[in-house]
């Protein structure tokens, strides 16, 4: 064969070879993108939540032409709110029986109907009687008498002495603003309403000057949290306008700690910070000597260090779980009614787990029971999976949605496995959840204004979210601890920590209604 005809064969021959693998770049590129465009498009325009819809066991006869569908009953109204009676009886003449006879009452027919009074704004007034010697006044003449000074009740301690409000009114105004999230621009319109003038900026003024008088409490509940044996941390953002040093674009973050230990309900203990470095989380958890929950954020990866406290660093299955359900939002709706696609056996390996963890719970069982029955349950679970990811990761385009996840899985692993050797939960939904609130108050308050009233948030917030874990009703809580702590010693750590909510049980009428 001639040479040149050769070396023109070979030369089209890579060409040929260059072009397909291009060309099979491109495909996976393109591939890429319509997964991120329907992700996007399911995010957008697609349920939120990641619960899946089960079938019913028993579905309905489509040829039934009558509904099996029962009406939902009525539900009474709460017992503990007021009952006011009014009473609609019968007039004197229609008592009278048509033979003549008085009717007789035998029973009554009782209907109830809520009724709504708006808020009823008063004005507290506090009378001092002053008292003097008359006596004393009559002999001022007498040069070696001194007058006699006037005497008053002193003013009982209060929690800011100089505001125009009470206690009771300043747990109105945060609750408002941070539990039914109702921003202090809204308040001041609703408040003008009923003829009371009260400005955005002296409630903001206000809700920063509690939160300085709870900065010694705020602390001592961080302490608390760093007793339990399991925490849970994350972090969100927060934008803060005039943050010295930085622009007003720019992102900050409220850091969320939940404790989970001898106080089962959970308590919180919310931080702010400019910034998101690992940094911050390492002073956070300081002295801390337990369990760390956490998601795959980089910012924790210190805890995997020579020179940490921690016993272990456990990883969060919701995660991995979303990074499947990422997959699945993704496809086409003719796509997700395939069988056996691979992100399907993914999800199912971690159903399965979950599933486990659910009876155990329903069952009550102790800790050390807990973590005995995982392995007997659920270790021949992870170790399929384990095979079934390392088998799939080389054969999986790693940019792909089901290669990040895959990956994303694999580089947890270790963590991911700590509920095996630890009672921990299956995930770090129990801090997502405290971060709810903020999310959903920041939507409707956008932004602090300076640092001062982000460090507020993180400190009522940290006070309000474990009232609420240990039943109080915010409202009641704050009020309490506003009337209590102006009676309190500030130098007394031991009467402060009383004050917590998880260390004091609510009366009836301070707990949420069920």
């Amino acid at each position: 064969m001639d040479l040149n005809l050769a070396f023109l064969i070979v030369s089209y021959q890579a060409i040929i070879e260059a072009q397909a693998a291009e060309t099979q770049e491109l495909r996976q590129l393109i591939e890429q993108q319509q997964e991120q465009i329907q992700l996007l498009l399911g995010e957008r325009f697609g349920a939120s939540s990641e619960k899946k819809k089960k079938p019913p066991e028993n579905p309905p006869n489509p040829s039934s032409s009558v509904s099996s569908k029962k009406r939902g009953s009525r539900k009474p109204l709460p017992d503990s709110l007021p009952r006011t009676q009014n009473r609609i009886d019968l007039s004197e003449e229609e008592k009278q029986c048509s033979c003549g006879a008085l009717l007789e009452c035998i029973g009554q027919e009782v209907s109830e109907k809520l009724n709504i009074i708006p808020a009823r704004v008063e004005v507290l007034q506090t009378i001092r009687p002053q008292y003097t010697c008359r006596r004393c006044e009559n002999l001022d003449g007498n040069p070696d008498h001194h007058s006699s000074p006037i005497r008053v009740a002193p003013l009982p301690p209060q929690l800011l002495g100089k505001a125009q409000v009470t206690e009771a009114s300043l747990a109105h105004f945060i609750t408002a603003k941070l539990v039914d999230a109702l921003p202090f621009y809204r308040q001041e319109q609703q408040w003008k309403r009923s003829g009371v003038k009260l400005s955005r900026s002296k409630l903001s003024q206000w809700m920063i000057q509690v939160s300085e008088r709870l900065k010694t409490i705020h602390l001592i509940l961080k302490e608390e949290v760093l007793k339990q044996h399991l925490i849970q941390i994350d972090e969100s953002t927060i934008q803060v306008l005039k943050e010295p040093g930085r622009k007003a674009k720019n992102k900050s973050y409220i850091w969320v700690m939940k404790g989970y230990g001898k106080a089962s309900a959970g308590l919180f203990y919310y931080h702010y910070d400019p910034h998101r470095s690992g940094e911050v989380a390492q002073e956070l958890l300081d002295s801390f000597e337990g369990v760390v929950q956490s998601d795959g954020y980089v910012g924790y990866d210190f805890l995997h260090g020579k020179n940490t406290s921690i016993d272990a660093h456990a990883g969060c299955w919701a995660h991995a779980r979303r990074k499947f359900i990422e997959v699945e939002k993704s496809l086409s709706p003719v796509q997700k009614k395939e069988e056996g696609l691979l992100y399907q056996k993914a999800l199912k390996f971690i159903a399965q787990l979950y599933g486990v963890d659910q009876k155990l719970r329903q069952q009550q069982v102790s800790s050390e029971e807990r973590v005995r029955l995982r392995q007997q349950q659920t270790q021949k679970t992870i170790d399929e999976f384990d095979q079934w990811l390392t088998h799939h990761q080389p054969l999986v385009p790693p940019k792909s949605l089901l290669g990040k996840a895959i990956n994303y899985t694999l580089n947890q692993w270790k963590r991911l496995t700590v509920f095996l050797k630890h009672p921990v939960e299956l995930d770090n939904n129990g801090v997502e959840n405290a971060i709810r609130p903020l999310a959903v108050g920041r939507k409707n308050y956008l932004f602090a204004d300076r640092p001062e009233g982000a460090t507020a948030l993180a400190r009522l917030y940290s006070l309000i979210e474990t009232a609420k874990a240990h039943e109080w009703n915010p409202y009641e809580y704050l009020k309490f601890l506003f009337e209590a702590l102006p009676q309190t010693n500030d130098q007394d750590k031991e009467a402060l920590k009383a004050l917590l909510p998880h260390l004091r049980k609510p009366s009836s009428q301070q707990t949420m209604p069920g």
